[in-house]
């Protein structure tokens, strides 16, 4: 079983690192679509374990709002995002109101962490890649190189942890 897992984690090294690597380098258009797409998928997964535990998370209305707080953040429109919360967690409400489902405080309470979680989370990956300091103008992408820096260090130490502990 432990070799098992080291070919999959060999097999997944070898052809994501040099995929995230491009994706990163590339656009940030590339960057922002891909990781919108990953938070998606990531929202989903938080969705399904929720429902392992009888719960009932409001998934429509959740990934509606998580596209518009991805859309707020890298647009740079902050401004907006306080109104999009109250409005948002007004949505929930009346919406929950007509569901007909137990436990409503606690599905409104999971949709909206689960999205505000994974939207800020993507959104800072996002307009992290997207930074641009004239300082380092010789460096050509900074966001790029430093968010492939960051992915780098995370995976060396994780592929270090499991290979000594």
């Amino acid at each position: 079983m432990a070799f098992q897992n080291f070919k999959i984690r060999t097999t997944i090294t070898v052809l994501g690192i040099p995929t995230l690597a491009a994706i990163t380098l590339f656009t940030t258009w590339t960057f922002a679509i891909f990781f919108t797409i990953a938070g998606g998928l990531v929202l989903r997964e938080m969705f399904d374990a929720m429902r392992k535990h009888d719960l009932s998370p409001n998934t429509v209305l959740g990934y509606a709002i998580y596209l518009a707080m991805v859309m707020i953040i890298v647009g740079s429109t902050l401004e907006y995002l306080v109104t999009l919360l109250i409005l948002s967690i007004i949505g929930l409400f009346i919406v929950e109101l007509f569901r007909k489902e137990q436990r409503v405080f606690e599905n409104l309470s999971i949709t909206f962490f689960a999205v505000v979680y994974t939207a800020l989370v993507m959104g800072s990956f996002i307009q992290t890649r997207g930074l641009n300091i004239p300082g380092f103008s010789g460096w050509g992408n900074f966001g790029g190189r430093l968010m492939l820096t960051i992915f780098l260090a995370v995976w060396i130490c994780d592929m270090l942890a499991y290979l000594v502990g």
